[in-house]
């Protein structure tokens, strides 16, 4: 092999080297996806871009992500808005999705608003299957309750990209015939 050839063929080498390890990374902050914001006090625009414009209900965002999303949402207490499974506000449930993570813990109203300040024992977030509010100890006022706060029937195939992290769940009621 004449000695041009070797360094042509050298020169290639590297250069796939160094696009090989330049372009992933290129790659994987466009791959990041959305953050999309969820705050029951937002008083903007409400369509999840930030926190002054975030979403005042968790099922617009969900029914917005995308895989590679990210869901924040602010302390508060969150009810599911759409029926799964049946009809009938207590078939009223969340359905999380593939690749997209929820994450509870912030609250804009102290200044929590970055991943660094999440503090999900400080801010409280809460999903509930209390419909009406007004569950007591006990099981007091639980019948309106919804029967699933999340439902993922058979056939949603949810596995573990799925992500929930840093909420309370309460106030779900299975007490159907099914």
């Amino acid at each position: 092999m004449k000695p041009e050839h070797r360094y042509w063929i050298g020169s290639l080498a590297a250069a796939a080297l160094v696009l090989g390890l330049v372009a992933p990374l290129g790659q994987a902050s466009l791959a990041a996806g959305a953050i999309i914001y969820v705050d029951a006090d937002a008083s903007g625009a409400a369509d999840g871009t930030s926190w002054a414009d975030a979403f005042i209900e968790l099922q617009p965002a969900l029914e917005a992500a995308v895989s590679g999303d990210q869901i924040w949402v602010a302390a508060g207490i969150y009810k599911p808005t759409v029926e799964h499974g049946g009809t009938g506000d207590r078939y009223r449930s969340f359905q999380m999705k593939n690749d997209v993570a929820i994450y509870g813990g912030f609250d804009p109203l102290v200044g929590d608003i970055a991943w660094g300040d999440r503090d999900w024992e400080a801010n409280q977030t809460t999903l509930s299957g209390d419909l009406n509010g007004n569950d007591e100890p006990n099981f007091t006022n639980y019948t309106e309750n919804s029967y699933h706060v999340f439902y993922q029937p058979v056939g949603t195939n949810l596995d573990e990209s799925a992500i929930l992290d840093g909420f309370t769940i309460t106030g779900g009621n299975a007490n159907g015939l099914g």
